[in-house]
């Protein structure tokens, strides 16, 4: 409400702009694996800040270091730099569940 009292509303957003990005998927990970942001810095052997611009999308990782935030948080290299789960992981995943 605006302090005339009228509704105020936001401009829609695109759906390319609520699709998760790369850095949106950094944080998932992280997330879900339980990593801090120094514990994954010290494992890639980078600087703490390095890892807070990639999450805060001012600069991105080169791929070996994608590929170390994959192996050191569980997820599929393609989905964290693509955002597309590899088929036959999904597969895996759905007869573990059955």
């Amino acid at each position: 409400m605006t302090n005339d009292g009228s509704a105020t509303y936001a401009q829609s957003r695109l759906p390319s702009e609520l699709e998760p990005d790369l850095a949106d998927r950094l944080a998932k990970a992280l997330l879900v694996a339980g990593i801090s942001v120094a514990d994954m810095a010290a494992y890639l052997e980078v600087h703490r800040n390095s890892v807070g611009a990639w999450l805060n999308r001012r600069t991105q990782p080169r791929p070996a270091n994608l590929r170390l935030w994959a192996i050191r948080t569980g997820v599929p290299y393609e989905w964290l730099r693509y955002g597309t789960w590899p088929k036959d992981q999904f597969e895996e995943s759905e007869q573990v569940n059955k």
